[in-house]
């Protein structure tokens, strides 16, 4: 089994169950990119594989979760985890500074 080494998780309404995702050297999956800025967030990546940062998965309770996001001020995702109903599990990645959800393994 291959080693998550780092990831871009996007949680839009379109992308909900999309990442960019790097494993070991390849990218195994990614986002069109009508803006144009695929090229410098895949270059951010690269640099932060080199790093190898250590990505972990914690799943919590829904109310916990509300209280990270509203902590961090990130209403967006507040809102989305208030639509997910109650029996779905809710898990966080954490990467250094950053967390964010993923629908996803």
């Amino acid at each position: 089994m291959a080693t998550l080494k780092a990831a871009i998780i996007p949680v839009t309404p379109l992308q909900q169950n999309s990442c960019v995702i790097w494993k070991e050297s390849s990218k195994i999956a990614a986002v069109t990119d009508p803006g144009g800025d695929l090229p410098l967030i895949e270059n951010r990546m690269r640099k932060l594989v080199k790093k190898n940062y250590a990505i972990r998965r914690e799943v919590i309770s829904k109310e916990d979760a509300i209280a990270i996001f509203e902590d961090r001020k990130e209403p967006y995702k507040v809102e989305l985890l208030k639509e997910i109903p109650e029996d779905e599990v809710i898990a966080l990645y954490h990467h250094e500074e950053y967390i964010d959800m993923c629908r996803g393994p």
